[in-house]
This record gives C-alpha cells, structure tokens and sequence, in this order.
C-alpha cells in the first residue's frame, strides 16, 4: 500500500489534504480523485455553478504531484452543441 494525498486547487485557492489514504496502486488513488471530484461538483451544482478550472492533484508520500484530475475531465458533458466534450 502507498499513501496518496488529494490536493483540491480552485478558484478559492489550495485546500491541502493533510491526512491522504492508503492505496494499492496509482490507479486506485486515480479513481479516488475522480470520485472526489464528482462529489465538489455535486455541491456546486446546488450553488448554481461548476468550476470547470478547478482541480485534484494527487501526490505520494513525498508530496509530489504523481497525476492531476481536472473536475472537466470527471464528467462528460452531453447537449452542447450536439457533441460530447470526449468527440
């Protein structure tokens, strides 16, 4: 197991995870920052926006940033313009 932390960068600045989970792969860690970032967006929706610049950076035990997940690539939007944001 490797110990990751979850680093939310957004339009109000940095918010540190101080505590991180122990994981069993990058992959994991990858799936738990796309898990989170759904759940931010779930509570901006009732706030009537979604900051799409925002952003979770996962990083190791030593604190360097291994993958960064961008709340836009978390979801797929459909209906603009016809097309999906992955065509």
């Amino acid at each position: 197991m490797a110990r990751y932390f979850f680093d939310v960068i957004n339009g109000t600045g940095l918010t540190k995870d101080e505590e991180g989970q122990d994981l069993p792969s990058l992959a994991a860690a990858r799936d738990v920052a796309i898990n989170g970032a759904r759940a931010l967006m779930r509570d901006e929706v009732a706030t009537g926006f979604i900051d799409f610049s925002a952003r979770i950076e996962v990083k190791d035990r030593n604190r360097q940033a291994v993958v960064t997940i961008s709340f836009r690539e978390a979801v797929e939007p459909r209906g603009l313009d016809g097309l999906s944001s992955h065509d």
